[in-house]
């Protein structure tokens, strides 16, 4: 008995420090972050129009509820017009309840490919989950021949509006909303737990085979 509750222990320990190595060295900078790191969430995804030119006073917004915490990247789907515009555009993401700003980021438009998308990075919201949000896209200069556009879908979200130059729009942002996973220690938990009595099964199974 003393013997078989060594075995079931050893079993425990070896799958916690499986298990808690993988989670450690999947959430570190060993991997490419876009494997193990980040999810990935559509805002709107069909090109059903453009704004025209935005400026810094011709601003789009869109709210959106967070789906999970640790909002970190904005993709947007950038056209240029087809030439190359000296200019910023200007992303600031505001708590919708306090309109407080509490994340920017700027990005070179002359790194802009015209009709692709481009990555806005920021530091990560830790406690994103289920809040509200606003974004504000805007340039850096008023002059619409070196400004880019960027493009709505007909269909709005169920948890967010979208607004240019301050009048509501029927529809969504064309975007994508990038999160960092966070590993916790309650997931380590459950995740060893799962996997030790998983091998146990398999070990009390192999053994039983053995003994046939």
């Amino acid at each position: 008995m003393i013997r078989k509750m060594l075995r079931f222990v050893i079993v425990i320990i070896v799958t916690f420090t499986f298990v808690s190595s993988v989670s450690a060295i999947k959430n570190s900078n060993l991997f490419a972050p876009e494997v193990f790191k980040l999810k990935t969430i559509n805002l709107g995804t069909n090109l059903n129009a453009n704004f025209g030119e935005v400026t810094d006073n011709k601003v789009i917004e869109q709210s959106f509820s967070a789906k999970q915490d640790g909002l970190a990247k904005v993709e947007l789907f950038f056209s240029t017009f087809n030439r190359q515009n000296d200019s910023e555009t200007l992303l600031s993401l505001y708590e919708a309840d306090t309109n407080q700003l509490i994340r920017q980021a700027k990005f070179n438009n002359v790194q802009a490919k015209d009709n692709a998308y481009s990555e806005l990075s920021f530091d990560p919201v830790e406690n994103s989950k289920d809040k509200m949000y606003i974004l504000r896209i805007s340039s850096n200069t008023s002059d619409t021949s070196q400004t880019v556009t960027f493009w709505k879908d007909n269909t709005s979200l169920s948890d967010g509006n979208l607004s240019f130059a301050g009048q509501h729009q029927e529809g969504s942002l064309v975007g994508k909303l990038i999160y960092q996973n966070q590993l916790t220690i309650k997931d380590i938990i459950i995740n060893g737990l799962f996997f030790s009595f998983l091998n146990i099964i398999l070990f009390e199974l192999l053994r039983f085979i053995k003994n046939k």
